[in-house]
């Protein structure tokens, strides 16, 4: 993967966030997509190491909350990024798809 995903570029009213600007709680509970715009799935937890997050917990798949599988994504893996409007959610960024993700192991 040699570049880093916050080297991605934002998407259309969007503008990319380092890990520095955002929180907690804008990450868990925050809408994972892929690089095609597409909603794959939610962050549920983040691995905390050495008072550093190192990875977060991403629950993929499922219908309506059931059914979803937790897997392992290294933040260095992910681009977080905030709309510019008022209501300035932010979102995370994977380069993966929804089936590679599916492929990983569950989070226990």
């Amino acid at each position: 993967m040699g570049n880093r995903m916050s080297d991605m570029a934002p998407v259309v009213g969007f503008r990319v966030l380092s890990i520095d600007e955002v929180t907690n709680m804008d990450l868990v509970g925050a809408r994972v997509y892929d690089l095609n715009d597409e909603w794959i799935g939610e962050v549920s937890e983040l691995l905390v190491q050495s008072n550093q997050i190192t990875d977060a917990v991403i629950d993929v798949g499922g219908f309506l909350g059931l059914g979803e599988k937790p897997v392992v994504v290294t933040l260095t893996n992910l681009s977080f990024q905030q709309g510019e409007n008022a209501m300035g959610d932010v979102r995370v960024y994977v380069e993966m798809t929804e089936a590679e993700l599916n492929a990983m192991p569950a989070y226990e």
